[in-house]
């Protein structure tokens, strides 16, 4: 009887290890928010045209509710270039690593319901490696986060680019300009609403973290 117990006993905890496997967080569709705005995966795309020898460039889509592009605004440059980096940030975990996107694509969008804009997150994955299951999406520096599960998520080839992507600043013309922005005013401080409404435009990031 006791074998039995101890035998019975050993087959539950196998089980209980068994169901904490796999990655966990948000899947696709589901709703969660960020700071003041909600948000839900979509997909993975693949885009083949940015492959090179060692590289394969595959991307997350997020989907966000309202289309106000998340970007900190932190002053002009030379030129009277803007400077700006995004506020959003979605890292994969891949193992004991992380991998950061090379840029990210905003999209204003009418073609999913209850969606205004598409957050687009490249990343260049070694060429045969397998998607990571699991990323972090961050807002303003780490202030807010969410835990996503990557791996409910199906791949589809992109079928759609957005426009060039710029080297870290997106001049003033290429976006509507919100009529009540003040440069002075806004100089020294992260103004994320300057563009309400966006339409499409790509930022790369900077190497080190923000």
């Amino acid at each position: 009887m006791k074998k039995l117990f101890i035998a019975a006993l050993a087959m539950m905890m196998c089980l209980a290890f068994a169901g904490c496997g796999g990655a966990s967080g948000y899947s696709k569709g589901e709703q969660f928010q960020l700071g003041d705005e909600t948000y839900a995966l979509e997909k993975w795309e693949r885009h083949s045209e940015k492959d090179t020898g060692s590289t394969e460039c595959y991307a997350v889509c997020v989907l966000q509710v309202g289309n106000t592009a998340p970007v900190v605004i932190s002053g002009f440059g030379t030129g009277g270039t803007m400077n700006t980096s995004s506020a959003i940030q979605l890292t994969l975990n891949d193992g004991d690593s992380t991998i950061s996107p090379s840029s990210i694509g905003f999209a204003a969008i009418d073609d999913v319901e209850g969606y205004g804009c598409r957050l687009t997150f490249y990343y260049d994955l070694p060429a045969g490696s397998e998607l990571p299951e699991s990323g972090t999406l961050t807002k303003n520096g780490e202030e807010d986060s969410a835990e996503l599960n990557l791996g409910s998520l199906s791949v589809e080839e992109a079928t759609t680019t957005t426009t060039t992507t710029t080297a870290t600043t997106i001049s003033p013309e290429n976006l509507p300009v919100d009529p009540n922005y003040d440069p002075e005013a806004n100089k020294n401080i992260g103004n994320t609403d300057v563009y309400d409404p966006i339409e499409s435009f790509d930022v790369t990031l900077p190497d080190t973290d923000f």
